[in-house]
């Protein structure tokens, strides 16, 4: 396999994995802030 292709493929691989990775942590974030939520209300029922 040459270079060029190799270096191309993996310029499309670091690509894919960025984007996951900016909507995995969106995800996380979304998670974090119904977490912090929860705990708010069961301070409030409490």
């Amino acid at each position: 396999m040459p270079a060029q292709g190799r270096d191309r493929q993996f310029m499309r691989l670091a690509s894919g994995l960025s984007r996951s990775r900016a909507d995995w942590r969106s995800a996380v974030s979304a998670a974090r802030r119904l977490r912090t939520l929860s705990r708010m209300r069961l301070r409030c029922i409490e």
